[in-house]
């Protein structure tokens, strides 16, 4: 009889066995929290898109100094317009206004206050203060590349995004 009971209990035991071990070998999922970041784009107040005449304007009242006069804004539209391809049109607009310009400053003179031409720049096209990650940065390309020339720095404001909003 105690060897029956022995038996019931074995059987038992074996039968609980692989549920005991898949419950042991269970282990909690881990819990990753991560809290919540504001992320701000530096220029980020910016909302407005500038109108493809706005942007042709603009360009050329901060490389030349002055304003285009209205046929000449309406001729540079109709060739503007007349291309599918927007961004190389702008791009084509930025190159010919930098070829024409004569207030790109001499790479000597760039070179001579880097500080200076950046914060010139940011203010120029940008119309803020760049933030002290911004300065440091372009000042180090600046210095530390020397074939970087003034109209490579100007091309590439006018060239990013930030300068096609207000």
């Amino acid at each position: 009889m105690n060897s029956l009971k022995d038996i019931k209990s074995f059987r038992s035991l074996i039968l609980m066995a692989p549920l005991l071990s898949v419950m042991a070998c269970t282990k909690p999922e881990p819990i990753y929290e991560v809290d919540p970041v504001v992320v701000n784009v530096q220029g980020g107040t910016k909302k407005a898109l500038k109108s493809d005449r706005q942007f042709v304007s603009g360009a050329f009242a901060d490389l030349l100094k002055k304003q285009m006069s209205s046929d000449e804004l309406d001729e540079t539209m109709v060739c503007y317009e007349s291309m599918t391809d927007k961004e190389l049109m702008r791009d084509m607009v930025i190159r010919d206004l930098l070829r024409r310009s004569t207030q790109v400053p001499e790479a000597t003179a760039m070179r001579a206050d880097v500080s200076d031409f950046v914060r010139n720049a940011y203010t120029t096209f940008y119309k803020r203060e760049p933030s002290d990650l911004e300065r440091w940065t372009i000042e180090q390309q600046i210095v530390q590349d020397t074939t970087i020339s003034p109209a490579m720095v100007y091309y590439a404001f006018m060239s990013a995004e930030e300068y096609r909003y207000f």
